[in-house]
């Protein structure tokens, strides 16, 4: 009971938001979009290329059914599948399957003194499955090898964060 949800728009003193960072991959691939004006005003994000669909998790995702990580995984997954149109697969098939866990946090500081909780989840995608661009939020949707990344200063704070953790201290997001 040490948790509330409050608006990120009135954000109190103190506040740490929890988000759904999920990182949609494909064998040594990542899905990769830039950010436009109708997904993020940030101006440290606006235009960046994200490895990313986030999401606040808020305290109703907890259900009998996700315990163990208080429904972050199922909010993170349900919003990347919404951006991306992923349909529904009914399916008892393992290769069907949807495979999403819960890799590790990162404390996230921001330069106006705030800091948020980032919850990254590897979501492997379905092996037939090319995402198009379907919304104006996503830009020059296209799968990355991580292999050979090299262009730190093109992603957004929080991709340097997950892509490039040693580089990164926690102030430098």
């Amino acid at each position: 009971e040490k948790y509330r949800y409050d608006d990120p728009k009135n954000r109190k003193e103190g506040s740490v938001f929890l988000w759904s960072y999920v990182s949609v991959r494909r064998d040594s691939e990542v899905l990769s979009y830039r950010l436009g004006r109708y997904r993020d005003d940030r101006d440290t994000f606006v235009a960046h290329r994200s490895v990313g669909f986030s999401t606040l998790v808020h305290s109703e995702e907890r259900t009998l059914f996700n315990l163990d990580d208080f429904g972050i995984v199922g909010s993170g997954v349900h919003a990347a599948k919404m951006d991306l149109d992923v349909p529904e697969v009914h399916s008892t098939r393992q290769i069907d399957r949807v495979v999403a866990s819960l890799v590790h946090f990162i404390w996230v500081f921001q330069n106006t003194g705030e800091s948020d909780l980032l919850a990254v989840i590897n979501f492997e995608c379905p092996k037939w499955f090319e995402p198009e661009r379907r919304r104006l939020a996503l830009n020059d949707l296209k799968w990355l090898d991580i292999r050979t990344l090299n262009n730190i200063d093109d992603f957004d704070p929080w991709s340097r964060s997950v892509l490039w953790p040693s580089q990164f201290t926690a102030k430098d997001s």
